[in-house]
This record gives structure tokens, C-alpha cells and sequence, in this order.
């Protein structure tokens, strides 16, 4: 199973600890990531877009000590410039309305197998 974070969203108050975290991908699980706050990011000015994504990323792999590679879109919203961020932040598989996407805009069947 994948397990999509909102790292901002995490801790104290939450209903998921680091610690549950770490457990998860410790028990085999994937963990992928889904944006800081969980927000809206083609409205997102491109710093915002950026800090939600690669922030995100960046927030998962310190506190899991593994690497990410799998980003589902929030509300299942997103464009080109999106795309280009979630791309450029290293991630080589999203998830959508659509399934999973390998290379963030190809459909690949056998890359969809490698990541799982």
C-alpha cells in the first residue's frame, strides 16, 4: 500500500505521529508524498507551489530517512506547471483522477510495476 503524507499535517494534534510514519514505511509500506497542506496548487504562487512540493518531499525523507518517489495531486488538481514542479522536485510516478502516472505525464505500464 501507499500511504500519501501532508507533512505540515503531521505531529502533535494530528492523527498521524512521525513515529506511525516511520512504522508504516518500516512495515514495508511506501510512503508518497501529497503536498505540505494538503492545497490547491495550481492556484498556488510558483514560491507557495514550490515550498508545498519540494517542501513536502524534503519534510518526508528527513523524518523517514528514505527516499520519495511517488506524489499523489491534492483534490486531484493539476496543470503544466504543476507538473513541472512535482517533476523537478525528483518525483518519477504521481497519482491523479486517472491512476498512476509514471515519469509525472507518461502512462507506463512497466515503470507503474517497477514502483510498486
Amino acid at each position: 500500500a501507499t500511504f500519501f503524507i501532508n507533512s505540515d499535517l503531521v505531529g502533535d494534534g494530528a492523527l498521524i505521529s512521525w513515529a506511525d510514519v516511520r512504522t508504516i514505511a518500516g512495515a514495508g509500506m511506501e510512503i508518497g508524498g501529497h503536498s505540505k497542506t494538503h492545497a490547491h496548487l495550481p492556484v498556488l504562487p510558483d514560491t507557495a507551489l514550490a515550498d508545498e512540493v519540494v517542501g513536502d518531499k524534503a519534510n518526508i525523507e528527513h523524518e523517514t530517512g528514505r527516499m520519495i518517489t511517488v506524489f499523489a495531486y491534492p483534490f486531484q488538481e493539476r496543470d503544466t506547471r504543476t507538473d513541472a514542479v512535482v517533476h523537478g522536485a525528483g518525483y518519477t510516478t504521481v497519482r491523479d483522477g486517472n491512476g498512476y502516472r509514471s515519469a509525472v505525464m507518461k502512462n507506463s505500464f512497466d515503470t507503474f510495476l517497477a514502483a510498486i
